[in-house]
């Protein structure tokens, strides 16, 4: 019984439990591809950046966008955008900077606010990238 014990002990000790900021509803909070957030019934995990935007600096013929992929309650994937979303011939369907969502029967507002750092003309790793964001309750 011992034994059965420190073993238990041994594997929760060797666990990586990812911990998760928990957040008022309304207000503005930052997310990385590094800590998920909980507000109210909405846990958000930024899981990818596609970046098309012109740079600073730089002469470009359309303005572009920044699609972000997001990990809603570890069960949906979805896509937002800021920027030039409204591309042509995009292969998947993508929101503007706002998606309603229903969690738990109950509606909710992903607002995106903002991406940073802004775009350069080398590639920026996608843990670098910090979103703005807002989860209202409808």
């Amino acid at each position: 019984m011992k034994n059965a014990l420190i073993l238990c002990l041994g594997l929760m000790a060797g666990c990586k439990s990812e911990s998760v900021d928990s957040l008022t509803l309304g207000s503005d909070f930052p997310l990385t591809t590094k800590q998920p957030v909980q507000v109210g019934d909405v846990q958000l995990a930024l899981t990818g950046v596609e970046d098309s935007r012109c740079p600073k600096n730089v002469q470009c013929v359309r303005a572009g966008e920044v699609v972000v992929d997001l990990a809603l309650n570890a069960q949906q994937n979805v896509k937002m955008c800021l920027g030039d979303c409204q591309v042509v011939g995009r292969k998947t369907s993508v929101t503007q900077d706002s998606l309603e969502v229903t969690v738990n029967q109950q509606k909710y507002l992903l607002i995106l606010k903002q991406v940073s750092p802004e775009s350069r003309t080398e590639k920026v790793p996608n843990e670098q990238y910090q979103l703005q964001m807002q989860v209202l309750k409808k």
